[in-house]
């Protein structure tokens, strides 16, 4: 015997009732069957919305039961029914559906619903669509027997969510399942011992199923669903789920109670305690494998099976140091709650005994704390338990899987993945069997660690990074160029896929939570973006709350590094090629590199010196590693190192240098900034503070070449008149240079605590002397390299090594 059940998308039209009969067809063909169904789809909600409006008096009842009337006349025309079946299904759907109408007119004058009617009502979808299906079969030339459920399992009078005597129910159906190849019955719906109809509670006819299973005996319980089985979490929610092929009965129901829906939680019941494989299949794709549940499944390399959740749930709090050492205190609590028929999703208990916190329905939590409130009267007016705390908008999250039972390291995981993108956790439960892995969170972030957690345990295909860019020049479109690229090359090695959220450039801004289409981001953010503001930038962020956030700054704008703060108190990391942050008063400096390590997120800044070069993850690790640094030499200004090079290799005119570094992108709009020598001076501030020192802006020693009223215009035009007045004197001093064989380099120096920077002349003996074009390099003395420095170099500037040197740093906080 099999027994299938078929839920209300697979009954929900003619169309779906013909497939049904073809994959029991094909089942039968070889093996008694027995058929389960649900309502159609959305009937069992019309018949709820019928039954509540009329109780309300509200006549919109009618057209409600003229709907479900509708909708069951529209399913028997779409099939030709020979005259004989039709005559047959006039008295067996019509007819009650004219009952349905009349009972509905009755609560309409009456005002009133009790349990039992409501029952009653509910009942007809599944009477209603197991008639049809019937009819249908034997249109198709199958002969099946209908079974009325009523009539065989058997409940007591807690009319819609009615618990099964076992004893006789088996014993019913055993008597009436006898002598036929193929059977249907209506799923849900049930009778009390005294004859009352009642119903197995919402998505009970899976339950039906399972009772039929185990009555029988059964070889296989199938539920034929819309999904491809158990997914690993809720699609909705997370977009790239997996199907589970095989779990236990225990991670079955597990994920069923913590709101997995595909399966009801009491269906596992029946069907465990005969060893029956519950296999769930898809209806709309029948030859998919599905999930198959059993005492021994097959192994799979994955040890969490899946995630789940319950959303919109209160965590209910009780302290106080009158429960410490007191015998039946939880006792009390407990059966409170059963008194007010309050289920309890969740508790947790701290070892001084000091405080119990349990987790219920939104619904249910001011009756629960009136309840406590009562039973604990008289503790709280002596002051030994205090008020009950109840907090709202929180959501349950559940990890499954038999593979975490004695494997280490699984919750520490979790936790660690959670803190990583800022998620708070509330309340933690985990059990003995070390199946289950609960916790409680804001409901805002329930999505979020969802997904972050199917990332985490290589439940998704990929993990997703989103991306918001600040700077849209030179460097930002070239980088937006690399992410392009970088996103197919990730994507085709199958481990990481990255969304571009949000694009901003000095005027206009554009945000997505969905990510933006990069082939024509220029187009689109013209067309799609708002004024740039900060505020909303950073808030929409927030509001977006999206895991593995990074925003990346590549402007030289102080307002951007104002929002640091803000983006890692958020848990966003931060990855910026502006130098201003990290040459700021140190407190500030200070204060980011705390805000990272509190939130757990990353402020990354290697493109501040160097470009690509890996110069300031070289200092960390050096002193990380407990190395002392003891004096750095080193060209940080690939502009200046390219003018300089140009003057002193090729002979050409101090202008014509600032002129053709400007127009290829190496120096800033405005040269001053670059031939005033100040970036550099942040260039070696930001490495003096990664080698541990404290030191501000005017504690570095800045020997300047110009003087500053060269540099004062801010206009291009007027700059370059003044630089131009220079051109003779700088070439006088350039043949003097080259008699001695010497070259000018800008150079910065950090000697024992003590910092400088300025035009240097330096002789072939110098490992910079033969710097080319916008080379950097970098010469660091440290306990280890004492005697020969070490030396880093290549190209420190440009829109290409900068914009790779960023996407470096995206990349590692990836794949951390």
């Amino acid at each position: 015997m099999i027994v299938m059940k078929f839920g209300g998308t697979s009954v929900g039209s003619a169309e779906r009732i013909l497939q049904l009969i073809r994959i029991v067809r094909e089942r039968s063909s070889h093996t008694p069957v027995m058929v389960v169904v649900s309502a159609m789809s959305g009937v069992t909600n019309l018949l709820e919305e019928a039954c509540n409006k009329a109780a309300a008096q509200d006549e919109g009842f009618k057209s409600v039961v003229e709907a479900i009337a509708r909708r069951h006349d529209e399913c028997i025309g779409s099939i030709p029914f020979s005259p004989a079946v039709s005559a047959k299904l006039i008295i067996q759907v019509r007819e009650p559906l004219q009952r349905l109408g009349e009972i509905c007119k009755g609560l309409f004058l009456v005002g009133d619903l009790t349990a039992k009617t409501k029952a009653h009502i509910m009942s007809y979808g599944e009477l209603l669509s197991s008639r049809i299906v019937a009819a249908a079969m034997e249109h198709e030339g199958l002969s099946p027997e209908w079974v009325d459920s009523r009539k065989v399992i058997v409940t007591d009078h807690q009319y819609l969510s009615a618990r099964v005597d076992f004893v006789q129910t088996n014993k019913r159906i055993k008597d009436e399942i006898k002598g036929h190849k193929l059977f249907i019955a209506p799923g849900y719906i049930s009778r009390s011992t005294t004859g009352d109809s009642t119903t197995l509670g919402r998505g009970g006819s899976d339950y039906t199923a399972a009772i039929f299973a185990g009555a029988l005996d059964a070889e296989i319980l199938e539920i034929w669903t819309d999904v491809n089985g158990m997914m690993s979490a809720d699609p909705r929610l997370v977009s790239d789920t997996i199907t589970i092929p095989a779990m236990s009965y225990e991670e079955a129901m597990e994920l069923s109670y913590f709101g997995a829906k595909v399966i009801y939680p009491p269906t596992i019941q029946p069907a465990m305690a005969k060893q029956i494989p519950i296999v769930i299949k898809n209806s709309f794709e029948p030859e998919h494998p599905g999930t198959t549940i059993s005492k021994h499944p097959d192994r799979d390399p994955y040890f969490v099976k899946g995630l789940t959740s319950i959303q919109d749930i209160a965590l209910v709090t009780i302290s106080g140091t009158g429960m410490i050492g007191v015998p039946g205190i939880a006792q009390r609590m407990f059966q409170a709650m059963a008194q007010e028929k309050i289920n309890i999703l969740f508790i947790t208990q701290s070892s001084s005994e000091h405080s119990i916190c349990f987790a219920v329905t939104r619904h249910d939590a001011d009756t629960a704390r009136k309840a406590i409130e009562a039973v604990y009267e008289h503790e709280m007016i002596v002051h030994k338990i205090d008020p009950v705390l109840v907090e709202q908008q929180l959501g349950l999250v559940a990890v499954v899987g038999d593979g975490m039972r004695e494997r280490a390291g699984v919750a520490g995981k979790i936790f660690s993945l959670l803190g990583e993108n800022g998620i708070n956790i509330r309340a933690i439960a985990q059990g003995s069997t070390e199946r289950n892995v609960s916790f409680v969170i804001n409901q805002n972030n329930v999505g979020k660690a969802l997904n972050v957690l199917h990332e985490g345990f290589f439940l998704s295909k990929y993990k997703t990074i989103h991306l918001f860019l600040l700077g849209a020049g030179n460097v930002g479109s070239t980088l937006i160029q690399q992410i392009a690229l970088a996103q197919r090359t990730f994507l085709e090695a199958g481990n990481l896929a990255i969304k571009v959220a949000g694009i901003a450039n000095s005027r206009q801004m554009l945000l997505d939570p969905n990510g933006i289409e990069l082939a024509e981001w220029q187009s689109v953010l013209q067309e799609k973006g708002e004024r740039l503001s900060l505020s909303k930038w950073k808030n929409e962020i927030k509001s977006f709350n999206l895991r593995n956030s990074i925003m990346i700054d590549v402007t030289a704008s102080e307002e951007v590094s104002d929002i640091y703060p803000d983006m890692l108190s958020t848990s966003v990391h931060v990855v910026t090629a502006n130098k201003i942050a990290a040459s700021s008063p140190y407190p500030v400096y200070k204060k980011l590199k705390e805000l990272a390590l509190t939130h757990n997120v990353k402020f990354l800044n290697e493109t501040n010196v160097g470009a690509g070069l890996p110069v300031i993850k070289t200092i960390r690790d050096l002193v990380l590693t407990g190395d002392h640094i003891h004096r750095i030499e080193a060209v940080l200004s690939g502009s200046l190192n390219y003018i300089f090079d140009r003057v002193g290799s090729d002979g050409c005119m101090f202008s014509d240098a600032v002129t053709e570094a400007r127009e290829k992108g190496y120096t800033e709009p405005n040269p001053a900034l670059d031939l005033s020598g100040k970036d550099v001076m942040r260039k070696i501030l930001i490495l003096s503070r990664e080698a541990g020192l404290q030191l501000e802006m005017n504690d570095i020693i800045n020997k300047a070449f110009l003087p500053s009223s060269t540099l004062d215009p801010t206009d291009w035009t007027d700059l370059h008149k003044n630089l131009k007045a220079l051109d003779t004197r700088f070439e006088n001093d350039r043949l003097k240079l080259a008699e001695q064989n010497k070259r000018w380099r800008y150079m910065a120096t950090l000697d024992h605590g003590h910092v400088s920077t300025g035009l240097e002349e330096i002789d072939s003996t110098h490992p910079a002397y033969h710097l080319k074009g916008t080379d950097n390099i970098i010469l660091i003395w440290t306990d280890r390299y004492r005697q020969r420095p070490m030396v880093i170099a290549g190209a420190g500037a440009g829109p290409d090594v900068t914009a790779s040197g960023v996407l470096a740093d995206v990349i590692s906080i990836a794949n951390v």
